[in-house]
């Protein structure tokens, strides 16, 4: 299997997931996907604590847009868009099976690991 092969898979589940997970986590008042989002990390090397990070900001930055559309300012619709957002990146980290994303996400979620012992460990 080409390393071109293995990055293109988890770019299409990931614009696949973003546009899909939004309805698992709950409803939502008139929620628009399309178009939907593409995350890209073709151009990362994401077994570097870096290249997670990057993947991580893009990730959640999509997980953002796609929750917060047509979104209002009633608290139902507030906790709609957190549980949207929790849900879907939840669910892209866990789909793209890298441990360094997987450990930033927890980390960040407050669940550690903390990514530093996970790259520690890796030595």
């Amino acid at each position: 299997m080409s390393v071109k092969r293995i990055i293109s898979t988890p770019a299409v589940l990931v614009a696949l997931t973003l546009t899909a997970s939004c309805a698992l986590a709950g409803p939502q008042t008139k929620l628009s996907l399309d178009p939907p989002l593409t995350v890209r990390f073709d151009d990362l090397n994401t077994s570097s604590t870096s290249g997670s990070r990057i993947l991580y900001g893009r990730v959640s930055a999509a997980a953002v847009a796609v929750c917060s559309r047509g979104g209002g300012w009633y608290p139902t619709e507030h906790w709609a868009g957190k549980d949207c957002y929790r849900g879907t990146v939840d669910h892209v980290v866990s789909q793209l099976n890298i441990p360094l994303l997987t450990a930033l996400h927890l980390e960040s979620m407050h669940r550690t690991p903390v990514v530093a012992d996970l790259q520690r460990s890796k030595r």
